[in-house]
């Protein structure tokens, strides 16, 4: 056994989310998601039909599926000496995290939103989940109902 072996795993939890099948018994004719991979998924644009429907994928589709499919090849290499480190793989995956975009984001309490809007993180959960003005005198989190300790402004 080494790390290696959660990078593996790694590799099969991204295509997971990319497609939605399961690990095992993805398909009728598939035993599991890896030997579905070799066959059918052997490149990005291979891949694309069989991305999750139920997934928002538009935004960033071509670029994104391109760079996952990389990230899961890598990590399910047979060979074990050729998987990339978890900690390697971070600074990739960094990049492909889609940056917040604030005019979306709507505090849960008010429903105010919009890119003036003032985020606040709440701790000890790190819920960004309402503006300063409804974080005043809040006692929960409305998210998960965790007692609220601390709040911080939240710089984008």
């Amino acid at each position: 056994m080494s790390p290696k072996v959660d990078t593996f795993a790694s590799g099969l939890v991204v295509l997971e989310v990319l497609t939605g099948y399961s690990i095992n018994n993805p398909a009728q004719e598939y035993k599991n998601l890896l030997l579905m991979f070799e066959d059918k998924f052997d490149s990005p644009d291979k891949l694309m039909p069989h991305l999750d429907s139920t997934a928002s994928w538009e935004l960033h589709k071509s670029e994104r599926v391109s760079a996952f499919h990389s990230i899961a090849d890598r990590c399910l290499d047979l060979r074990r000496n050729r998987r990339p480190a978890i900690v390697d793989l971070i600074p990739k995956l960094e990049e492909l995290r889609p940056l917040p975009v604030m005019d979306r984001w709507e505090c849960v309490v008010c429903m105010e939103a919009g890119p003036d809007v003032k985020w606040m993180l709440l701790q000890p959960c790190k819920h960004a989940c309402v503006c300063h003005v409804c974080c005043v005198g809040l006692v929960e989190c409305p998210m998960c109902r965790s007692v609220v300790s601390d709040s911080f402004d939240v710089f984008f």
